[in-house]
């Protein structure tokens, strides 16, 4: 962390290699190039590539790795001001990783959902940020980009390693306290619901609900009783004959999720393909009423 502080190459992301194991979640997407900066030495940079290249076919990234010397970009520093290199640590909401698809082209309407709860708070003398959900968080990569984003995130997830690693990602990027994780496993009808509500207390609702690469329909029909009114439901899981995967309560039909939430007003109802050339869902919909 010194070091990298000290000087690195500009939009570098700061992983220390005993982390690695733990944080491969932070890296970007398989197809994109990788530059891999290491200490000025041999043997490390030969034990840092190996490890690359021995993942499994899941994991395998497109990675260069280079040595590099914080002395000498110090001195390059001095020397020449040199704009090539930037120094302390990464800005917060600076992420190799992407958010997914549909939040990524849904980013006007959720600033717009964003910007009209902030306006009504602030009408209504409040300062409470505007809230988003996200289920099936996983390790948690669109949540911490609505974090970043200015969103009060709750992440619900059944895996509690997953949710510790977006804790300590919070923490490293300053953002926990715009993050709430919830350890649940949803079964059953109503699931969500108790999920998210302490006892005695009444239904809570969130302006922008997500689902990513997640389905479990028992609990679908939930979704839009906490979608608050004005909000925005999205959700993006893959679609039957994808290569996987392939469990038929894992995939969703065309046109199912139209049907599925006849209340709400769908703004997007599309299958489209992602970059591994699976097919997924690109739903957005819209609950009833005035934010």
């Amino acid at each position: 962390s010194h070091d990298f502080e000290a000087g690195h190459l500009p939009g570098a992301y700061n992983i220390p290699w005993v982390e690695i194991r733990n944080r491969g979640f932070e890296l970007p997407p398989r197809s994109v190039p990788m530059l891999v900066c290491c200490e000025d030495d041999a043997s490390t940079a030969g034990m840092l590539a190996t490890w690359f290249e021995t993942r499994t076919s899941k994991c395998i990234w497109n990675v260069e790795v280079v040595k590099f010397c914080p002395k000498t970009v110090q001195h390059q520093l001095a020397v020449s001001q040199a704009s090539a290199v930037e120094l302390g640590p990464s800005s917060q909401g600076h992420f190799l990783f992407c958010i997914s698809p549909l939040l990524a082209e849904s980013r006007g309407l959720l600033e717009m959902v964003k910007r009209l709860v902030q306006n009504a708070k602030r009408t209504a003398g409040q300062r409470a940020r505007p809230r988003a959900l996200d289920l099936g968080c996983g390790s948690g990569r669109d949540a911490i980009h609505l974090a970043a984003a200015g969103w009060h995130v709750t992440a619900l997830d059944r895996d509690r390693k997953a949710l510790r690693r977006l804790e300590q990602l919070a923490d490293r990027q300053g953002l926990l306290t715009s993050l709430e994780c919830v350890h649940a496993n949803l079964e059953q009808p109503g699931d969500v619901v108790r999920s998210l509500t302490e006892e005695g207390e009444s239904l809570m609702s969130w302006d922008v609900v997500t689902m990513c690469r997640y389905l479990h329909r028992p609990t679908l029909p939930e979704l839009a009783e906490i979608v608050a009114p004005g909000g925005l439901l999205l959700l993006h899981t893959f679609m039957e004959g994808c290569s996987h995967p392939t469990d038929p309560r894992s995939i969703l039909k065309r046109g199912e999720l139209k049907g599925t939430f006849p209340s709400l007003t769908v703004v997007r109802d599309e299958v489209c393909e992602i970059d591994d050339g699976r097919q997924m869902s690109f739903f957005v919909a819209r609950a009833p009423g005035s934010l």
